[in-house]
């Protein structure tokens, strides 16, 4: 509360300067503001995944700099929060040691773009931001619409609003992609657990085809699109960037995928009933995200047409109609994740789709031997 109450006493000194004539003296007090976008590198959690970014604001003659990020509440479990809930997002001041601190201790890096503003402009931001951090949580979080980016973007434009700066045609012009999922994994792709996960678990909306300032999602590409527009020139970087955070696990979703398909190759009848016992736990969880999730993106997934729990029920069935049925559906479900590899599916999921039908079709084989 201290730093709103600051903030604001700043802006009435500088509201007061700029109203005053070129020849007073004190014209000169509380000039030296600048403004930055701070971009942050993805982390190895769910909310992380695309990225951050902020805006610096800072005043050295007045000791201010603070970094304006969009916050959530206390996420708890973050994982649960991400696939199940919706949550309010805002704008909150952060001290600027405080936060480059948290993120190199996350080891994330931290990139900042000094943007290239006259004062009135760099005064008219933190006029908006000050004004943003009053709303408090107001936004509906869904990674896409009311992200950081778009946040961020829609600030720098409001506070340029005299230059009347159009970003639609900048943006599909440098932002590749023509779907969310396109544009998202043209930085995040399936390597990680996170990422496989994630583009396993979030369908719907990410699917959808998008132009405009609809396809502003990541940090970096708000960069790319006002550098492009001729308003960022300056760079200025706190710490080496990082491509992606540190990530412990030692087996990525290709070696298990890798190992799973092997382990379905081995006709050895034990094994149908752990490796089934999977096919069932993935297939209630997609259901409940499916069905039961309010979190934004889960409306539609794809893979819910194999994992589900009745594809592992029908497979102790001994009726032989049922399993070419089953088999035919597979088949299909694996050609369609072939054709769209890469822009919906990874290699991990055909080659997990692919034991499935492996399986499959040593069943029909038993079915028809006996």
């Amino acid at each position: 509360m201290k730093s709103i109450l600051y903030i604001l006493l700043l802006f009435f000194t500088l509201s007061a300067n700029a109203q005053k004539t070129e020849s007073s003296t004190d014209d000169s007090l509380h000039t030296d503001v600048h403004a930055a976008f701070v971009v942050i590198t993805p982390g190895n959690t769910p909310a992380s995944l695309m990225g951050h970014i902020a805006i610096r604001m800072w005043c050295p003659s007045a000791g201010l700099d603070y970094c304006f990020t969009g916050k959530t509440p206390d996420w708890g479990n973050e994982f649960v929060t991400a696939v199940f809930k919706r949550v309010k997002l805002g704008i909150v001041p952060e001290e600027t040691k405080m936060f480059r601190e948290d993120y190199r201790c996350q080891g994330r890096g931290i990139t900042e773009y000094e943007l290239e503003l006259t004062l009135q402009e760099k005064q008219k931001l933190w006029m908006l931001l000050d004004k943003e951090v009053t709303k408090g949580l107001v936004y509906d979080m869904d990674y896409i619409h009311h992200g950081c980016a778009i946040i961020a973007t829609n600030m720098i434009l409001a506070a340029i609003s005299d230059r009347h700066i159009d970003l639609t045609t900048v943006i599909d012009k440098y932002v590749y992609g023509n779907t969310r999922r396109e544009i998202l994994l043209r930085y995040n792709n399936f390597y990680t657990w996170e990422e496989f996960i994630g583009h396993s678990i979030f369908g719907g909306s990410l699917d959808k085809e998008v132009t405009g300032d609809e396809k502003l999602i990541m940090p970096e590409d708000v960069i790319t699109v006002f550098d492009a527009a001729n308003i960022i020139h300056g760079k200025n970087v706190i710490c080496r960037p990082t491509v992606k955070a540190a990530d412990d696990i030692y087996i990525s979703p290709l070696m298990f995928a890798l190992l799973f398909f092997a382990l379905c190759c081995i006709r050895i009848p034990i094994l149908d009933y752990p490796i089934m016992a999977l096919h069932t736990l993935i297939g209630a969880f997609l259901c409940a995200v499916v069905f039961v999730s309010i979190a934004p993106g889960t409306e539609w997934n794809w893979l819910i047409i194999l994992f589900n729990p009745a594809v592992s029920i029908l497979y102790w069935s001994h009726n032989k109609k049922i399993h070419w049925i089953l088999g035919i559906i597979i088949m299909n479900l694996l050609l369609f994740m072939i054709y769209k590899i890469n822009s919906i599916f990874c290699l991990s999921q055909i080659l997990i789709v692919g034991g499935y039908l492996i399986k499959e079709i040593y069943k029909i084989f038993n079915l028809t031997q006996n």
